[in-house]
């Protein structure tokens, strides 16, 4: 039987994916955020599974 992610563990997965992705292109945080228009915290949040919103979401997928 196939197992269904929960929300939460979809939140967890696509954090991870995201910041391997912003290491992989080795571009600081700090920079991400400015370039996206999102807060640290936010940035944050989202990679450690957290939860955001969708327009962080969304601006953080644009400016990898």
């Amino acid at each position: 039987m196939k197992r269904t992610l929960t929300p939460g563990e979809w939140q967890e997965l696509l954090g991870e994916d995201i910041k391997a992705i912003r290491l992989q292109k080795n571009i600081a945080r700090k920079t991400r955020c400015a370039q996206a228009g999102v807060s640290e915290h936010a940035f944050r949040n989202l990679v450690g599974g957290k939860g955001t919103t969708l327009e962080t979401l969304i601006r953080i997928l644009k400016a990898l």
